[in-house]
């Protein structure tokens, strides 16, 4: 206990930012999850983002990779959207907001302050998802382009604060309607006529 301690006040007195797991594995990891339930260990003892990546060896190229896919293709490690992104990662407060300075609580992003998500359809197990969609006025977009091996989706959960949508760009205008106020039924053509009655 006293050398996960210590280490953990080195690497935060030396300025440690964020933290990216990396493995090189001599076979394909066929377990990413366990990758994922380090990382979030990670986040726990530290309280500094994290990320992970494996390492394989080279595979043959996909002459059918997507264009926004083909540094993940050359790479082989799957690195460079992971650091790219773990680069610009929020830095995490461990208080609750109340337990915070002005200046931090004004300048933090809490649970409370989101009120919108955009998951993959098949991708809605996750904490934040299930939390988000239990949380009444939100809104979690689904989009169908984006398949997963997760296999849950809104209608599994019975989520009734979901809009499946087929892209991504679809989902960037459900979201903007959602901030400005405007009720997504009233843009679609199948919203119920109004029966006028003398």
């Amino acid at each position: 206990m006293y050398q996960k301690h210590k280490n953990r006040h080195i690497l935060l007195r030396k300025s440690c930012r964020c933290f990216c797991l990396f493995w090189s594995l001599p076979y394909d990891w066929q377990v990413g999850g366990a990758e994922a339930i380090l990382s979030h260990l990670v986040v726990q003892e530290l309280k500094i983002p994290c990320a992970h990546a494996p390492g394989l060896d080279p595979l043959d190229a996909d002459p059918a990779v997507a264009p926004r896919a083909c540094a993940e293709e050359l790479g082989h490690t799957f690195l460079p959207c992971v650091l790219a992104n773990l680069r610009r990662a929020p830095r995490l407060l461990p208080a609750p907001p109340e337990a915070l300075s002005a200046r931090e609580a004004a300048a933090g992003l809490f649970a409370g302050d989101i009120d919108a998500a955009v998951l993959p359809l098949s991708a809605c197990g996750g904490p934040a998802a299930l939390a988000l969609g239990a949380t009444p006025g939100a809104l979690v977009v689904a989009v169908e382009e984006n398949a997963t091996d997760m296999r849950v989706s809104p209608a599994d959960l019975g989520f009734e604060n979901a809009v499946v949508v087929r892209s991504y760009f679809e989902a960037l205008g459900v979201v903007a309607a959602h901030r400005a106020g405007i009720n997504g039924a009233s843009l679609t053509a199948s919203e119920n006529q109004i029966q006028f009655r003398q």
